[in-house]
């Protein structure tokens, strides 16, 4: 008798384990398969945001003037207009270091930058050549490996904004970082015509869903670009 009650409470534990890992796998299928529409959405947008985030980088061509400053309010009015744009496509969370925060610095800088040295991005064209191993990390969050191509065309060596942060054209500037120049040097300012073209990789670029819609939250820190070419026209 007390053998049988065993087997019956070994057989009911048998039971709900089973019930439980069947549980466990149908819910894994169905939200891998979720997921899946999820990675649509953030192919998406990354597309999208791609295609409106090069007119970030370009002032009215009234304003582009070789070897003149553009006007302050230009300046002031590009970078609201900036704003309304970057907003839509990063998040905004942990405030100072949000992906929008330091987006909109990196923004400023540019156009400082440039103003500073009479350059000019006059057309400029970003285009996704790959997204791939998007994987979930939690609920309403991925990461994403994402390969862009950049085209631009200048008046001088301008620095541009890359979707997140800014990049320098001229060779006395290495990468993100700041520019290196030899003491007691002058610039010239450069009122040529280039164009220039550059790929970079973010390895493992961070995505948040906020209000439905999926968002840069950071680039994960890890990255390859390649050597630009610049042409001078």
């Amino acid at each position: 008798m007390i053998a049988r009650n065993v087997m019956r409470r070994v057989n009911r534990g048998i039971v709900l384990a089973v019930i439980l890992v069947v549980g466990l796998i149908s819910y894994l299928i169905y939200d891998n398969a979720r997921f899946g529409t999820e990675k649509i959405a953030i192919q998406n947008m990354i597309t999208e945001y791609a295609k409106a985030a090069g007119d970030l980088n370009i002032l009215p061509a009234q304003e582009q003037k070789a070897g003149e400053s553009p006007s302050n309010d230009a300046i002031r009015k590009k970078l609201q207009e900036n704003r309304a744009v970057i907003s839509k496509y990063l998040t905004e969370q942990n405030s100072y270091n949000s992906a929008l925060d330091h987006a909109t610095r990196s923004l400023d800088n540019v156009f400082s930058d440039n103003t500073a040295k009479n350059a000019y991005v006059t057309e400029c064209e970003y285009t996704i050549t790959s997204v791939k191993n998007i994987k979930k990390t939690g609920p309403k969050h991925a990461t994403a490996e994402i390969t862009v191509q950049v085209q631009l065309k200048t008046i001088g060596k301008p620095s541009f904004f890359t979707l997140i942060s800014n990049h320098y054209i001229d060779e006395q500037y290495y990468g993100y970082g700041d520019p290196h120049k030899p003491e007691g040097s002058v610039e010239i300012v450069d009122t040529k015509r280039y164009t220039y073209t550059w790929e970079f990789t973010m390895y493992n670029a961070t995505l948040v869903k906020q209000a439905g819609k999926w968002k840069f939250a950071g680039t994960g820190g890890l990255g390859y670009n390649t050597n630009g070419k610049l042409v001078e026209e």
